[in-house]
């Protein structure tokens, strides 16, 4: 260890100087210099020995009064000591009511006025920290230029958003220079694999379970997987984490956030080092560690094969020449990052290691991040991956390693994040309008709630909605304006890609995905499909612009919509496997792929109806919802959302013909089994509200109706593909055809096969009820006043004040309101059982609660 010497220059109001040599002796008997007034002159402008102790990247001691504070001195030394990023201010507050913290950065104040020792003792603790007396021999005091331009260059990259990948609309947008801490939302992890535990493939597989599980609820794939219940711990900050386990494998989909949230940290921790005030109002900053750390990042996609089988060293230098520093410069930088590294001052993010496609180097390198953090024991890490990535790889982070997946956006996200994008997009004036009128579309509908998960689908539902001015409320047209905005999503390149040669392609690569039954293809899969479609369409001369391999490399840099997902093992090969940006798009481009004829096979003797039909032929078993575990037929996930949007997007020609195909069950088939599934499959259609004639709306609301069985309407305590339909059909138009039919089956069947019709016919009455503990309140009287009219006006208010008596059950003190005795109304019901046994049986329903 060295000796240095080090300067503190304190900083004080004239007149004061007996207040700063009592702060000046202990800090020369802690073996310090000290300059004050009287020796560097402080006045209208530093003076030549004060700018020498400042460049000399010494410390500054505020000497905090009143007086002080109201002179222009103060804020003179403290901007002066900021414009040297080696230069820390230390507060200390000598009276009361004065206020350092407009002064100061984030050292805590020492409170002089209140314990002028205990003041002292935390005064010269923090210089021995931040300023130490004796050093290792390659000690560089307050780190070199060096280190400073890598500073400047980190943060341009980390805090810059490039938005030159807007829509051609919002090209006047991408011009502006906007900073990630406008835009940040904070985002969530969820612990996997705790830190010293055996990281094995099943443990990697599970996760990955989760994921699939997790892709088939965005959606709606699934009755059985909808109770399926989350084991993982609880929605936590990034820096929580990190603080805990000090090394962590961040996984997640593309698109979930985990570059973005590489990038907030470091920006983050490079305006604290700046000492920048804006660094308090970065978003979630408080989640932090609180350290002063030097973020280090590597892009694993960036490094080249003599870096990733190369040393610490090695990685450092080329990552720094990637960033455009001199050889001179990495040289000096590269000795104190890995200083800090063992001090264990400085932060390596490590982003992307399933970017690295080649397993032997992949392996190599994760040989060596675990051999980094053997040799510097101090330095926290944090590695990210896709998880499919992560999973075929061969070898994994170990035991150091603390494994974490990016949680799902929340409501309150989604408006944090609604709210800081009209900040940057909207005038003024629109602004505040702007973000209701999102926030409000963001959640006006499940679909659009499963849709926007992630930050990637959420900033789509945002442009798609700054094109069109509202989110439309048909399916099919929403899918369709954000496969336009994700087809035109620039990202490294702005080279068009046509849409006549993207669209076709994508449909052809949807559909055969869907017939398969899968949702990822390997690399050669998707490149033998692009082939195929050219040799069965050979007259569509767009698509031959590029060749398939081309197709797919520029559709995967210029697009946003297919991405890889990782790697894949097979045949001894690593190959990388693609999947579409969410599952609905899949589903949306097969439905489209049957509409335009774009798909593997096609016999063009047939029509959209005859292809249509053994499709909604495809059937199988699945569970209804805990607790009864109710089984029942339903058409196949993998082609029942892609149907429904095909009659959505077809032609109306086409409509009732296809309805039809789908409705009645062919010749070869055993109709038994398969009419309840395509009835439902029809019903659910419906609620897409495409231009079907009344006849065929009533013939398949009618085989609906009649498929009704014993297990449907057992809500809320479980839920079948009939129940699904029925609450998605109460917001149509059909909802009222519906509601008639169910009453007519209700009174026409036997008492012991009736109740179903009648419990359904309560839940599409209050479907679309609000929350509103008041609204319910007065629907519910008025159902009262219903039971005194006709027969089937007194049934259907019998089942709707059963369902709305559900509420006393999962509501017990929000709808306590809804729970008063409503004066003669158990008189009216003792009366309707004396009725017709539909209209007792009704009755007595409602009884029961």
């Amino acid at each position: 260890m060295n000796e240095i010497i080090q300067q503190v220059l304190i900083a004080h109001a004239k007149g004061e100087e007996e207040l700063a040599e009592k702060l000046a002796e202990p800090i020369r008997k802690a073996g310090y210099e000290v300059a004050h007034r009287g020796t560097v002159m402080v006045g209208e402008s530093f003076t030549e020995e004060a700018s020498k102790i400042l460049n000399n990247s010494s410390p500054v001691v505020l000497c905090g009064t009143i007086k002080a504070l109201g002179t222009r001195w103060a804020r003179q030394i403290v901007n002066a000591a900021r414009n040297n990023y080696r230069v820390r201010v230390f507060g200390v507050q000598m009276e009361e009511e004065a206020d350092l913290e407009v002064v100061t950065f984030d050292e805590s104040i020492a409170h002089y006025w209140q314990d002028p020792t205990k003041a002292t003792e935390d005064l010269i603790a923090s210089l021995k920290k931040h300023y130490p007396l004796e050093v290792s021999t390659d000690y560089i005091k307050g780190g070199n230029d060096a280190e400073q331009r890598y500073r400047e260059l980190a943060l341009g990259f980390c805090d810059i958003i490039d938005l030159a990948n807007l829509p051609e609309l919002d090209r006047h947008i991408a011009t502006q220079k906007l900073l990630l801490r406008q835009l940040y939302v904070a985002l969530r992890v969820q612990v996997e694999i705790a830190c010293k535990v055996e990281v094995n493939k099943t443990e990697v597989e599970a996760i990955d379970k989760r994921r699939i599980a997790l892709q088939r609820k965005r959606a709606g794939w699934s009755i059985e997987d909808r109770d399926e219940k989350d084991n993982r711990g609880q929605r936590v900050s990034i820096g929580e984490r990190l603080a805990e386990a000090r090394r962590l494998v961040v996984l997640g989909d593309p698109g979930a956030g985990k570059t973005t949230m590489l990038r907030w940290m470091a920006t983050a921790y490079l305006l604290r080092l700046k000492q920048d005030q804006d660094w308090k109002d970065l978003p979630d900053v408080s989640t932090l560690p609180n350290e002063d750390w030097l973020p280090i990042i590597i892009r694993c996609r960036d490094l080249d094969e003599t870096s990733l089988n190369g040393s610490l060293g090695d990685i450092l230098s080329y990552t720094l020449r990637k960033a455009e520093m001199r050889e001179s410069e990495c040289t000096a930088l590269g000795d104190t990052l890995r200083q800090k590294l063992q001090q264990g001052t400085a932060l390596l993010l490590i982003d992307g290691l399933d970017e690295i496609t080649d397993p032997r180097l992949r392996a190599r390198f994760c040989e060596q991040i675990e051999k980094i953090c053997d040799a510097y024991k101090q330095a926290p890490i944090i590695v990210t991956s896709r998880i499919v990535g992560y999973r075929e790889m061969g070898y994994r982070m170990g035991r150091q390693f603390e494994h974490v997946t990016v949680a799902e956006l929340t409501k309150e996200d989604k408006d944090d994040f609604a709210s800081r994008w009209c900040d940057i997009t909207e005038s003024p004036e629109r602004r505040e309008r702007a973000k209701i009128d999102l926030i409000k579309d963001i959640h006006s509908a499940e679909r659009i709630e499963r849709l926007t998960g992630n930050p990637m689908l959420l900033t789509t539902m945002a442009l798609v909605k700054r094109k069109v001015g509202k989110l439309p409320t048909r399916r099919h047209k929403l899918y369709a304006q954000a496969v336009d905005v994700l087809l035109n999503w620039r990202s490294q390149v702005d080279d068009p890609i046509d849409d006549d040669e993207a669209l076709p392609q994508l449909e052809y690569i949807a559909y055969a995905m869907c017939h398969r039954g899968v949702q990822q293809l390997r690399k050669d899969e998707v490149i033998e499909l692009c082939e195929k479609f050219r040799e069965e369409y050979p007259n569509l001369h767009e698509v031959k612009k590029h060749t398939p391999k081309e197709f797919l490399n520029l559709l995967e840099r210029r697009t946003g919509i297919l991405v890889e997902a990782g790697i894949m093992a097979h045949n001894g090969r690593d190959i990388p496997v693609f999947e579409f940006r969410h599952l609905t798009f899949q589903e949306y481009l097969a439905g489209l792929a049957l509409v335009q004829g774009h798909f593997p096979n096609r016999d063009r003797s047939l029509n959209l109806a005859d292809y249509v039909a053994p499709l909604a032929a495809q059937i199988h078993e699945v569970e209804s919802s805990a607790p009864f575990r109710n089984k029942e037929v339903v058409v196949t996930e993998n082609w029942r959302e892609a149907l429904r949007l095909c009659v959505a997007s077809c032609n109306d020609d086409d409509v009732d013909d296809v309805l039809r195909a789908i409705l009645k069950p062919l010749d070869a088939e055993d109709s038994p089994t398969t009419v309840r599934p395509r009835a439902v499959l029809a019903t659910l259609c419906l609620a897409d509200e495409p231009n079907v004639s009344e006849q065929i709306a009533m013939k398949i609301l009618q085989e609906f109706v009649r498929n009704i069985g014993e297990s449907d309407g057992n809500a809320p305590f479980s839920q079948t593909s009939v129940d699904i339909a029925v609450k998605e059909l109460a917001e149509s138009q059909w909802a009222a055809t519906l509601r008639l039919l169910l009453l007519q089956e209700f009174q026409q069947r036997e008492a012991k096969d009736r109740g179903s019709c009648g419990e359904l016919l309560g839940i599409i009455a209050t479907e679309s009820m609000s929350n509103d503990p008041e609204i319910i309140h007065q629907y519910y009287l008025k159902q009262v006043s219903c039971l005194k009219l006709s027969q089937e006006e007194s049934i259907e208010a019998s089942f709707v004040i059963k369902q709305i008596c559900w509420r006393r059950i999962i509501f017990p003190q929000s709808h306590q309101l809804l729970f008063e005795d409503v004066p003669g109304m158990v008189d009216v019901l003792l009366e309707m059982l004396m009725g017709s046994t539909s209209t007792s049986h009704a009755a007595a329903e409602a009884l029961r609660y």
